[in-house]
């Protein structure tokens, strides 16, 4: 009898034909004895000629998964049965690697067909990725290309104002402070006359001097003075004390003297004061807040601002919404120059946080002369600034 092992790839129809030969020569008495392999519906015998007197002397099922697929059996062809001990164990071995053999060939197969689709799928996969993986790109260029822009507009606009600002200030300013002195020569003239000065010579000084008065706010809104005449964070200060004062909300500003030394470029320096200008005025206009606080840290990797007030809160749908156009261009803004911005409510439901994380490693923030080790070592501790 051969051995199932040997048979390798053949097909279930090949195996059982070669057993069945295989079984026929190992019968004790072969000349008497016909065996023959019925499986899924197929006989699968010796000698296909028909014997005379064909009579079943032994039969082994074929069970695969609890299921009767077949059989081996073993005919006698005279009225004596010759099948021995020996050969109905050689038929139940038989039968037994059969089952074996088929279930692992199903299983093999299955598992080709399985790996086949797997492939498919995976090379569909590979496909949906790469091309994924592509939009992805595309999607970071963009939204890239967008800050770019944001940055690049927020620049134009600056200096726009700035030139505005400088003309309204040569000209208009020039203008209007050569008028007050033509009336104040008027007016004083008339004193010297002992004439009393027209009223609405008076008057008309007194509307130059508001003019002038509005065309500084003006000249202040356009390019705010601070930043040409003081560091960053004194300019900050100075403005959030302007707004804050007007709507008599207490300013707390907090800052480490590490921060003070950090050298932070114009671009990103501008963009900070903007930013700040418009939380503050945020908070004046939403918040009802009665206490702003302003704290900057240096840590071992970035800059740390914080903006926090214990008005009423923003709700978190705000704080999403996707048409919260100021916010939104905050944020993109601080991404332009590698940092993060969020807002976030207060612990007990009060107030709002905007959180604002500049790396330093960056191209638009230095780190001052002292190393970083330095501040782990002798941290400089936060001291409120109190506001007359």
């Amino acid at each position: 009898m051969i051995h199932l092992s040997q048979m390798g790839r053949l097909l279930k129809d090949q195996v059982c034909q070669n057993v069945s030969v295989s079984l026929q020569g190992s019968m004790s008495v072969p000349q008497h004895t016909l065996v023959s392999i019925h499986f899924d519906g197929k006989e699968f015998i010796f000698d296909s000629t028909e014997p005379v007197g064909r009579r079943e002397a032994y039969r082994k099922d074929i069970i695969i998964d609890e299921v009767t697929r077949g059989w081996v059996q073993a005919w006698s062809n005279t009225e004596e049965n010759f099948i021995t001990q020996e050969d109905k164990g050689l038929i139940d071995l038989a039968s037994t690697e059969l089952g074996i053999f088929i279930k692992q060939q199903e299983i093999d197969l299955k598992f080709k067909e399985t790996t086949k689709e797997l492939q498919i799928v995976n090379h569909e996969l590979t496909d949906a990725i790469r091309g994924r993986t592509v939009a992805q790109k595309m999607l970071e260029d963009s939204r890239e290309l967008l800050r770019k822009l944001i940055s690049y507009q927020e620049n134009v606009r600056d200096e726009e104002c700035s030139r505005i600002a400088r003309e309204v200030h040569d000209d208009l300013m020039s203008e209007l402070a050569r008028i007050k002195a033509h009336l104040s020569t008027i007016i004083t003239d008339n004193k010297k006359s002992n004439v009393l000065p027209d009223a609405r010579l008076v008057e008309a000084a007194i509307l130059t001097d508001t003019a002038g008065e509005t065309v500084k706010r003006i000249i202040e809104s356009l390019r705010p003075v601070e930043l040409d005449h003081l560091p960053l964070w004194e300019a900050i200060e100075m403005s959030a004390n302007k707004i804050l004062k007007r709507s008599n909300i207490h300013f707390e500003f907090m800052i480490e003297e590490a921060v003070e030394s950090v050298e932070i470029q114009s671009d990103l320096g501008t963009a900070l004061f903007r930013i700040f200008q418009e939380i503050i005025t945020n908070v004046v206009r939403h918040a009802n807040a009665s206490v702003v606080t302003l704290q900057a840290l240096l840590n071992e990797d970035d800059l740390t601002i914080t903006v926090k007030d214990d008005g009423h809160g923003m709700i978190t749908e705000r704080r999403s919404d996707p048409n919260s156009w100021g916010i939104i261009g905050m944020k993109e803004r601080i991404r332009y120059f590698g940092g993060n911005f969020t807002i976030s409510g207060g612990s007990t439901g009060v107030g709002t946080t905007v959180t604002i994380q500049l790396p330093i490693e960056v191209d638009f923030i230095g780190l001052p002369r002292r190393s970083r080790i330095h501040y782990q070592q002798s941290p400089v501790a936060c001291q409120p600034v109190q506001q007359s």
